[in-house]
């Protein structure tokens, strides 16, 4: 039953390796119950005819012909094309020349789609094949292991114009100079993170920024800018990516990034402290703030001071992401963000 419903779930999200496992299995599971099978079939002629002996037969019988029968369509769906197994895809209209974010294929950046083996995006590349324990080391140190070139002199401070590659490089160039306590492990979800779900989360919060200015005067002085609650956020360093990589600038809404977590662990201000060096804006006191609350405690306070401007102390739209959610601060985390 266990393989079944594994089958089942490996066939819903389309994942092939998972599939052939399971098709394995359940043909040796078949293969075992054909051979009891025959034994029984052998007692019977023996003359061992109890009711017990056919009833065991029947259930043996039974459950082969069932493990054969789904073992047959694990084989065929395994060979259909993908196209045929995406059955949540929503559906397309292929007669109109608009470019298209879902399709029946492999997609990337999108909600339906799923990457067993995605390839790094960040500016640090990890060796899969090494455990995560080989991680827990300091940027610094990690650039010494790969021999990669360490920054010899400050770095200078960022334009606020400069690509996201370029602003993230030097970042993580910076925090290897400054030698930041931050692992490579961390630092390599924190960057993951941000380059995977930028452009949907912030794309949508521009939306709703637009959405809520159309209504305003041509020339208005209201600054525009996106609240990004980083929930169970540790040192922040997530949160912070988002703010540092997203300055005001003219005709675009900057980041403001509330970290929150139990306590503010000494590591925070340090990272700050080192990222503003090349982001300048980080200066800023209303551009990073923390709150050392619990999510709980947080979420009655953010709820009771909403305002209609859509963020919850006066920004134009919020966002709520979360790195370190575990367990039942995920179903927390997901709570807030709907209120």
């Amino acid at each position: 039953c266990n393989h079944i419903v594994c089958f089942v779930v490996s066939i819903s999200t389309y994942r092939p390796h998972t599939i052939i496992d399971r098709s394995q299995r359940l043909c040796q599971l078949s293969v075992c119950c054909l051979s009891t099978f025959h034994q029984d079939t052998k007692m019977l002629k023996d003359g061992a005819r109890s009711a017990q002996s056919i009833v065991s037969m029947t259930i043996k019988l039974l459950l082969t012909l069932t493990l054969y029968t789904t073992t047959t369509t694990l084989v065929v769906l395994a060979s259909l094309p993908t196209r045929t197994l995406c059955l949540d895809m929503p559906p397309i209209d292929m007669s109109t020349s608009k470019r298209h974010t879902s399709q029946f294929q492999a997609k990337q950046n999108h909600p339906t789609s799923y990457d067993d083996s995605p390839a790094f995006r960040g500016p640090i590349k990890l060796d899969r094949t090494a455990s995560t324990s080989s991680y827990h080391v300091r940027i610094q140190n990690y650039y010494t292991q790969q021999g990669l070139s360490l920054p010899t002199e400050p770095l200078k401070p960022l334009s606020k114009k400069a690509s996201t590659n370029t602003m993230l490089q030097t970042i993580v160039d910076q925090l290897a100079y400054r030698n930041a306590p931050v692992d490579v492990k961390e630092l390599a979800e924190s960057m993951e993170f941000y380059l995977r779900t930028r452009k949907r989360l912030l794309g949508s919060a521009g939306k709703e920024i637009s959405r809520n200015s159309d209504g305003d005067e041509a020339g208005s002085s209201v600054s525009k800018f996106i609240t990004v609650y980083d929930l169970c956020s540790g040192h922040g360093l997530t949160g912070m990516l988002f703010a540092a990589c997203n300055p005001p600038k003219l005709g675009a809404p900057g980041v403001q990034a509330v970290l929150v977590d139990q306590t503010e662990p000494p590591s925070h201000q340090v990272l700050r402290t080192i990222l503003a060096e090349v982001c300048p804006w980080l200066s800023n006191d209303a551009s990073v703030s923390f709150a050392a609350q619990s999510l709980d405690s947080f979420q009655a306070t953010t709820t009771s001071a909403s305002d209609q401007d859509g963020g919850a102390d006066g920004s134009n739209a919020a966002l709520a992401i979360s790195t370190h959610a575990c367990g039942s601060l995920t179903d927390q985390v997901l709570q807030f963000a709907v209120q």
